[in-house]
């Protein structure tokens, strides 16, 4: 059952945790990354907690989290949010994350239409081909709309979504 303010998409409850400093979903992520090892030596994982856009749990247990920050894009010479994501071992092969990805993807844009001093153009994610299966093959991808932009030194697809209110400047 969904707490309070959380949402239910197919079978998870989706938690918003952008900017709200939710001590509950920081320490389950926390948690989560560090049983798993599976943040970068040089990332504190209370740091990246406080880039969390939202999380999925299924039966009060962390399944899957979204997390985001501004940078800018030199060779889109835009603001974007740098999504990461991950879903624990045991959810994977789950839709936890597409459960995740609809409300998230929504709500920030929400927020960044509400904040136009921010000049937030979408969001951008670093994609392995493998991860994505058969659509990592499509230029423009069949979910949510992540187009493919470019390609890293390492292989990963460099993929976005442009925002409907974000206009290029001339």
């Amino acid at each position: 059952m969904a707490e309070e303010g959380a949402l239910s998409v197919a079978g998870f409850d989706i938690r918003i945790a952008w900017q709200r400093n939710d001590a509950g979903i920081e320490a389950d992520a926390i948690e989560m990354w560090t049983r798993l090892d599976i943040l970068p030596p040089e990332v504190r994982p209370e740091d990246r907690a406080k880039q969390l856009a939202a999380a999925a749990y299924s039966e009060g247990q962390i399944a899957a989290v979204a997390t985001g920050v501004v940078e800018y894009i030199d060779f889109l010479r835009a603001r974007f949010l740098v999504m990461r994501s991950m879903t624990a071992p045991e959810f994977r092969r789950t839709h936890a994350q597409v459960a995740l990805a609809l409300p998230t993807m929504t709500m920030l844009e929400q927020w960044s239409k509400a904040n136009p001093n921010e000049r937030i153009a979408g969001l951008i994610g670093f994609v392995e081909p493998g991860a994505w299966g058969e659509a990592a093959r499509m230029p423009w991808g069949p979910y949510f709309g992540w187009t493919l932009v470019a390609y890293t030194h390492d292989g990963k697809q460099v993929r976005v979504v442009w925002f409907d209110h974000y206009r290029i400047e001339s």
